[in-house]
């Protein structure tokens, strides 16, 4: 089921990439990257750019999860796809200096392996994410910027029950750009932070690390500089 979400996800993202292959303002990113959490992880993402400051898009990710919770119990080598939409808003923008309002939300599908603690359970999951942050971009030159933020991530799980699984208050984002050529611009960034839930059992510190490619479509430079939390 995550494999065929995910593929079909990434197949949409494709074919909206070649239909907008001649619209100005198109960004698709594709990146590998390893967490706390997460054994290894894959993700693909389409960004528009709708004028001079918001910025719209979906995006994909497919990992394997090594330190989850379901129920508030923590489970290992769980599959997961999340769906999610992303979008900034430019609020300033001054000579090299950009700052932008960011905002992740979607849906969270996680399967863990069959256990003895789950074999007569639920052993699927599924949740709501939701990720507001601010991200400060600095553009040092055409090719070269770094980028700075604040992220506020939260997950709610919404089956088999309603709880909070996950909330990480105050997350620091660094990450950077640079620009290979004019279509194509290598990209890297780390969130971490404090993290809680799970009644008090998830982990009490967050990292994570990704590094990726980004396919310019006629964006304008200084949206291209801007990465996504």
């Amino acid at each position: 089921m995550h494999k065929q979400i995910f593929f079909s996800t990434l197949f949409l993202c494709l074919f909206l990439c070649g239909v907008n292959t001649f619209a100005q303002g198109t960004l698709f990113d594709v990146s590998l990257g390893h967490s706390r959490s997460d054994r290894y992880f894959g993700s693909a993402a389409l960004h528009h750019a709708f004028g001079a400051r918001f910025r719209a898009g979906v995006s994909v990710f497919s990992g394997e999860y090594r330190y989850r919770f379901i129920d508030a119990r923590k489970v290992s080598d769980a599959n997961v796809t999340i769906v999610e939409i992303p979008l900034t808003y430019c609020i300033y923008n001054q000579g090299k200096l950009r700052a932008d309002l960011a905002l992740k939300t979607g849906l969270r599908f996680m399967q863990a392996p069959e256990t003895p603690e789950f074999l007569h359970e639920f052993k699927n999951s599924t949740a709501l994410t939701l990720d507001p942050g601010l991200l400060v971009t600095v553009v040092f030159s055409k090719r070269f910027s770094l980028q700075s933020g604040v992220l506020l991530p939260v997950v709610y799980q919404l089956r088999p029950v309603v709880l909070e699984e996950q909330i990480q208050s105050g997350v620091l984002q660094l990450g950077g750009t640079w620009k290979i050529n004019k279509q194509l611009t290598f990209f890297a960034k780390s969130p971490f932070g404090p993290s809680y839930g799970a009644g008090g059992d998830a982990e009490k510190f967050f990292w994570s690390a990704s590094a990726g490619l980004r396919w310019n479509i006629g964006a304008k430079a200084s949206n291209a500089h801007v990465l996504n939390p």
